[in-house]
């Protein structure tokens, strides 16, 4: 809808599924390929009784820790991220790029292990297509399920 992309336009993330409130585990995407794996995965675990909401980002620099004053104007002010964020609620991030720089550039995401796992590039190639290169990297729905899994039913 109109108010759903201006809602991704201002604050550089929005809801495609579900809403945290009501979720178990996060689904965050950045890029098309992993918006659609993560889809998969939210409604793989909905199969399986699991509640969980998937977030696409479209500018992660906005979510960053503001390195000066001027990216403090433009990153998103905490009640912003935390209400789209919720602190506590473990994630599993979907991303087009490798996971650890992305993971950095997220820390104000980043709940640590117990709560945060990233998927995403990891210098598998070799494949004649976009299936086949997400599953050489571990980034499908089905490894976002069991990234959700391993958070969800950790002892």
């Amino acid at each position: 809808s109109m108010d759903a992309a201006q809602a991704l336009v201002e604050n550089s993330a929005a809801y495609v599924a579900g809403t945290p409130s009501g979720a178990s585990v996060q689904f965050v995407a950045i890029g098309a390929y992993q918006l659609e794996e993560a889809m998969k995965a939210h409604r793989h675990l909905a199969q399986q009784g699991y509640s969980s909401c998937v977030t696409v980002v479209m500018e992660p620099g906005r979510l960053r820790v503001p390195r000066d004053e001027i990216e403090e104007e433009y990153v998103l002010d905490d009640d912003v991220l935390h209400a789209l964020f919720p602190p506590n609620l473990p994630r599993v991030l979907l991303t087009h790029t490798r996971p650890e720089p992305m993971l950095g550039v997220l820390r104000r995401l980043d709940g640590g292990p117990t709560k945060t796992r990233a998927l995403g590039y990891l210098n598998r190639g070799g494949t004649l297509d976009v299936s086949g290169m997400l599953f050489a990297n571990r980034c499908t729905g089905r490894h976002a399920v069991e990234a959700a899994l391993a958070l969800l039913t950790k002892k």
